[in-house]
């Protein structure tokens, strides 16, 4: 069965065909690909489009029968914890390196004190990072703290770059625009945003630059109840529930 991911990334839409584009350029732009670690790490689905790409412009070689060429193999590594998935990953691409669990299993998401091992470890310093998620931002309480998983996942992944030897790194993160939160978590993050404007002037306008005037007043005003329910008339902002993905290279 073919799921909502796969239908998504296996689209032809104008908007996805030009992030790919940006994503195989970030590859082509970084170093060569070194002996220990890979050069592409990435949650591909099922169809591996961006793989594919990344053969079209030679950044990785194929044999005459679709596989991964010799010398090779350890340039690409796509995450992928669907059995099918995975079966029709290494049907169009046979030799090609998969992880098969959970994306955050990788960076071992049990805790900040929790770190990965081996393999895991070689993966996550990966010189480019494709993090095409289907999900939004999300946010959870622990013991009282605000935390957002994904982003202590990218915090991880920052401080494994940093080991010795140091490596550069692009990191490319693909998010659903749209919020989820709970009121307790929106009003928590309204007053981290309306405290941290008057605070810094240049962190505020920036934000109201990124968020419209409207949206920017909402969010600074003490009367708001629910975050979530704020809308921007700015196509471009992450802060109302559109459900379209936005895509980012850092």
């Amino acid at each position: 069965m073919t799921r909502p991911v796969d239908s998504a990334m296996a689209g032809e839409r104008v908007e996805k065909g030009v992030i790919r584009n940006l994503w195989a350029e970030t590859v082509v732009s970084s170093k060569t690909a070194r002996a220990d670690v890979p050069l592409y790490l990435t949650l591909s689905g099922a169809d591996g489009k961006d793989i594919s790409l990344l053969a079209e412009k030679g950044i990785i070689r194929r044999t005459e029968v679709g596989a991964i060429a010799p010398g090779d193999e350890n340039k690409v590594v796509a995450v992928e914890n669907n059995a099918m998935a995975v079966l029709d990953l290494q049907r169009k691409f046979p030799g090609l390196r998969i992880y098969e669990e959970p994306i955050q299993n990788l960076w071992s998401q049990d805790g900040p004190f929790a770190w990965p091992k081996g393999t895991n470890r070689q993966y996550c310093r990966a010189v480019v990072v494709n993090l095409d998620l289907n999900k939004p931002l999300l946010a959870v309480l622990k013991n009282g703290q605000l935390e957002f998983p994904i982003l202590e996942g990218v915090r991880k992944l920052s401080q494994l770059h940093a080991v010795n030897p140091r490596l550069n790194w692009s990191l490319c993160l693909t998010l659903h625009g749209e919020i989820v939160w709970s009121k307790d978590i929106g009003l928590m993050i309204q007053h981290f945003l309306s405290e941290n404007f008057a605070r810094e002037k240049r962190f505020a306008d920036s934000c109201r630059s990124v968020f419209g005037d409207e949206l920017y007043e909402n969010i600074d005003s003490a009367s708001v109840k629910d975050l979530s329910k704020l809308e921007s008339q700015e196509d471009s902002t992450t802060c109302a529930p559109t459900g379209l993905e936005d895509d980012y290279v850092v």
